[in-house]
Parts: structure tokens; sequence; C-alpha cells
């Protein structure tokens, strides 16, 4: 296969990956209550987020804005060593490590969010703990 089919084949995830880019950035310029809006958020985290105060919203935009960007970044690095021509040799290492890497960081930000959700002023008020927090409703 060669690079140009390569880059033929990731061009769909590519596009993906700039149109979320976009969809975020005009969702963080409205404000409001899609900041911390999300597919599949139980009614527990809906709560919670309606309650937070300016300075709980703005620090959880950050954190999100950040994880966001280290996200797009490995993507981009993965697609700039394909397009780039790095050996194809080592890409299988590079997709596992890319991979263990993408597993660590969402495992990292579930436990963060969790931990971040119940230190809120309203959640200690009701007594909420990070354990009984459920981030999906799936």
């Amino acid at each position: 296969m060669t690079y140009m089919q390569m880059l033929i084949a990731y061009l769909p995830f590519l596009l993906l990956d700039v149109s979320l880019l976009v969809l975020g950035v005009y969702l963080f310029r409205r404000g409001g209550k899609y900041l911390t809006w999300a597919p599949f958020q139980p009614d527990q985290v809906q709560e919670i987020c309606s309650h937070m105060t300016p300075a709980e919203r703005k620090r959880m935009t950050t954190v999100a804005g950040n994880y966001g960007g280290v996200m797009g970044l490995s993507i981009a690095g993965l697609f700039a060593y394909v397009i780039l021509g790095g050996p194809l040799a080592f890409f299988p290492t590079i997709l596992i490590v890319w991979g263990l890497f993408l597993w660590w960081a969402k495992t990292w930000i579930r436990r963060w969010n969790k931990r971040f959700l119940a230190s809120t002023e309203w959640a200690t008020q009701q007594g909420i703990s990070s354990d009984d927090i459920k981030l999906q409703s799936l």
C-alpha cells in the first residue's frame, strides 16, 4: 500500500476530526449550557452541571479543551507520520504505543471527571461521591 492510498484510506477520519474541532469551537464560543452537554449524559451529571458555579464551569471547560487538544495532536501526529513517509516497519509499534496512550488518557480523564463532578459545591452539599457518579447512560 502506497502512502497516497493510506492517506485516502484515512481521509474520512481526518475530515471527522476537523468537523468535530469546528463544532467544538462553535459550541465553546456560544457558551451557555452547551459547554457541559455530552451525548448519553445521565440525568445526575446533567443536574450537577446545571448547578456549577462559573469558576467550576470554567475549570471544566479548560481541562476538556486541553484533553481535546492532546487527542487531536496525537491523531495529527499519526497522520503526519504516515504522510511524511515514516518507515512502515515501525508503524505497528507506533500504533500500539498510540493506542496505549489513548487508553491511558481516556482512563485518566474519566477518573478526573468523576472526582471533579463530586467536588463541585452542589455535589458536596448533596453528599455525592465520585463512586456514585456514572458518566454515561448506556
